[in-house]
């Protein structure tokens, strides 16, 4: 039965947030569980709640993420922050500075030697803003120090 399902996934992702587990390990956290859920049920009451107490806790993980520059996880929490229902502007704000913040790294990277590190920076900066001001500049200092 669907809200039996349901009952129990919330129930699972209550147990999980209490332990601490807000979004990991993969499948067993509270986001995860809350993710079978909500396609589930997307439109239960109790699912949009735990989905709105989740929010801060996935926002703050992106932020610390962010902060310790682990990229990859700040990407992570910041998808799981969309998935729960956050502000569209506030996501596209936290995409810009995740770009930005690559953009940073391929910078580093290039001056490095690093041009294949460089490059993957590049597309990653990509894949969350293509409009980030800076990415065609690297991508294309990228494309010169790779010529032979």
């Amino acid at each position: 039965n669907r809200e039996r399902d349901v009952r129990k996934l919330l129930a699972e992702a209550a147990a999980a947030e209490a332990r601490g587990d807000l979004l990991t390990p993969p499948g067993e956290s509270a986001y995860d569980r809350l993710r079978v859920a909500r396609s589930i049920a997307p439109n239960d009451k109790a699912v949009i709640a735990a989905s709105k107490r989740l929010l801060p806790a996935a926002w703050q993980c992106q932020r610390t993420q962010l902060q310790a520059n682990s990229l990859t996880r700040s990407r992570g929490c910041l998808d799981a922050a969309a998935a729960l229902g956050a502000d569209r502007a506030e996501v596209n704000r936290a995409k810009r500075a995740l770009a930005l913040r690559w953009i940073d790294v391929g910078e580093e990277r290039l001056r490095g030697g690093s041009v294949e590190s460089a490059a993957q920076a590049v597309e990653e900066a990509r894949r969350l803003d293509a409009a980030t001001p800076g990415i065609a500049e690297l991508q294309e200092r990228v494309r010169v120090a790779a010529r032979p």
